[in-house]
């Protein structure tokens, strides 16, 4: 148990990481803080005039005392008009009350303006380092977990960013100046004031490394709640047609439970250091009281200089409650920052050389030069690659499970990069072209329609940056699916549910086609895309399939029968490796495995 909170304790090092990653955004908005803490020094030194006028309204016209030196040319009016002086000190205090009042409102206002500054463009850059990492670790990654860093643990750096360490700084100055006052007006009193710092620390410390642990398990349970919510929503059929509700239900209140009680203890330990600090503070104020009266009683102290010190008392001791409880704050978010650095330095498996050109118009052969791919250490997925697909020519790549059809395409997109070997486009290594100019020639249709929530026209347009709304008609009339768009409310603009479910499939895959055929690349992936479509679905995708691949490089991951018999070669992998390649006919004859392999796929597609 020792040994692992010694790993939680907060870590300066790990708080130095985080600023060096997220630091530079200060830059922007530098300007800003100067000026909001150029106003947090002007409002501490307006609240240590505030008491004053009602000191000399004690002092000097209640009780008569004589003003001192610097204002010695008052004490004839005073004397003179006490009234009005009441007045003016009054007038005085409401003065003093409306600069403080203002000057921090535009710190406030400053440092909010930071805050949501610093947080948006943080959530932007995670955002955008997220779209870039493989998939191989979005496969591994939980969703769930993602989106919690995403959202709240942003929120919470945004604290760590800003809000902190101005309440941090901002209290530490309060307390030092307000406790420099104290000591000039009575060292004494002032020591006893101060006399609890040392174990207001330690107390703080002590907090501090538990409200760590707890929060840390909160945050893992909350990110796991999100995994398991996600997965519900996507797995709602599975669910209800296997009546597993119940059992879905309870897993969910059990780890619902345990964030609860993580949650609950963190809280638990901040409200009692609290408590126990309220305490400390009473026996400080109370010691104070008694020592300072009796000061006033023996005419040691003034009434109206004891009035300030009880209140700068108040104001001492009110910073070190907030920087107590900021420190316990900053455990917490300390951890949100933890799992954003870890994030941020999750890199891409595949990586841009730095002399990478943009690739210019491509022509279309496809070269793979004995390449060897293993996902994990020892198990290769594909091993000693070799063939070439020349520009224009339909190549079916089929197989069992696990041949390496997929895995051969991510390559080709450079969702990896082979351990050994090369690929080659138009004579070029794939690693010479910038990835995002290689993959704007590359169109993939899957069996899956992705559709975004948004707008038919945002869908159909994502295929090419800054389409106009032409080119989207007409992109929509060659996938077919012009006439059931207008059908819809809206027509273009109807804006689509989350993953097309106000559609059928046949609909979503055409309107996936139609955004193929706006990119209009030279190089096109299909993973049989009408697979579980009906008769007049897949008549009409297949016809939207024929304008999009003329003259087209075309690979196809082949399931169905009809797809390899139009195909102008079918490559046989299998183990990571081709072991056969022809036309249907040629290989209908002379390949025992690939006959197995069409009356595999012929009694699956009869089944279905």
């Amino acid at each position: 148990m020792a040994n692992a909170r010694e790993r939680q304790r907060p870590d300066p090092a790990s708080l130095r990481r985080f600023y060096q990653v997220f630091g530079q955004h200060y830059r922007r908005y530098r300007g800003d803080l100067i000026a909001a803490y150029s106003c947090m020094l002007l409002g501490i030194g307006v609240e240590l005039l505030v008491p004053w006028p009602l000191a000399w309204m004690i002092d000097h016209v209640i009780q008569q005392r004589p003003l001192p030196a610097w204002l010695a040319p008052l004490a004839p009016w005073v004397a003179g008009n006490p009234k009005a002086a009441l007045a003016a000190f009054a007038a005085a205090f409401v003065a003093l009350k409306l600069v403080y009042a203002l000057v921090s409102f535009f710190d406030r206002y400053l440092v909010a303006v930071v805050a949501e500054g610093l947080a948006a463009d943080i959530r932007e850059r995670v955002h955008a380092h997220l779209l870039q990492l493989s998939l191989l670790f979005h496969r591994r990654a939980a969703v769930g977990d993602l989106i919690t860093r995403l959202t709240s643990d942003i929120s919470e750096v945004r604290a760590l960013l800003v809000t902190q360490p101005e309440v941090l700084l901002r209290s530490a100055a309060t307390v030092l100046a307000f406790a420099g006052v104290m000591f000039w007006l009575n060292w004494r009193l002032a020591l006893v004031a101060v006399s609890i710092l040392p174990l207001l620390y330690a107390m703080t410390r002590f907090t501090e490394l538990r409200v760590r642990e707890a929060q840390q398990e909160k945050k893992r349970r909350e990110g796991r709640l999100a995994q398991m919510v996600g997965e519900n929503v996507r797995a709602l059929a599975l669910v209800q047609a296997y009546s597993a509700e119940g059992g879905e239900r309870s897993l969910f209140d059990e780890e619902n439970q345990s964030s609860l009680v993580a949650g609950l203890r963190a809280q638990q330990l901040s409200r009692r250091f609290k408590r126990a600090m309220d305490l400390l503070v009473a026996c400080a104020t109370a010691a104070i009281l008694y020592l300072g009266g009796r000061s006033v009683l023996g005419t040691e102290l003034s009434l109206g200089v004891f009035v300030v010190f009880y209140a700068y008392i108040r104001d001492l001791y009110g910073p070190l409650d907030t920087f107590a409880v900021n420190l316990l704050n900053l455990a917490r978010s300390q951890v949100a920052g933890a799992r954003l650095v870890e994030l941020m330095e999750s890199e891409a498996v595949v990586e841009e050389r730095a002399d990478a050109i943009p690739a210019p118009p491509l022509r279309g052969r496809i070269e793979f030069e004995k390449v060897r791919f293993a996902y994990r250490h020892g198990t290769d997925v594909l091993r000693d690659l070799c063939f070439a697909i020349e520009p224009g020519e339909t190549v079916a790549l089929l197989g069992s499970s696990g041949a390496g059809k997929s895995t051969l395409v991510s390559l080709l997109l450079r969702f990896f990069d082979p351990d050994e070997g090369r690929i080659l486009i138009d004579g070029r290594d794939l690693r010479e072209y910038r990835i995002d100019s290689l993959r704007a020639q590359i169109s993939v249709i899957t069996q899956e329609a992705i559709v975004l929530g948004r707008s038919v026209f945002e869908n159909i347009a994502f295929g090419r940056a800054g389409a106009t709304a032409e080119q989207v008609v007409e992109a929509a009339r060659r996938a077919e699916a012009h006439d059931f768009i207008q059908q819809l409310e809206g027509g273009y603009e109807h804006r689509l549910r989350e993953g097309g479910s106000d559609l059928s499939g046949g609909e979503r895959q055409r309107i996936h086609m139609a955004r193929a055929i706006l990119r209009d690349a030279p190089i096109v992936i299909l993973d049989e895309p009408v697979t579980g479509l009906d008769a007049e679905a897949e008549s009409r995708v297949l016809a939207a399939l024929d304008r999009l691949t003329e003259d087209k490089t075309t690979i196809v991951i082949a399931h169905r029968l009809s797809t390899i018999r139009s195909a102008d070669r079918i490559l046989v992998l299998e183990g990571g490796t081709i072991v056969e390649q022809g036309t249907h006919r040629e290989l209908q004859a002379a390949s025992t495995l690939y006959r197995e392999l069409c009356e595999f796929e012929r009694q699956r597609s009869t089944a279905a």
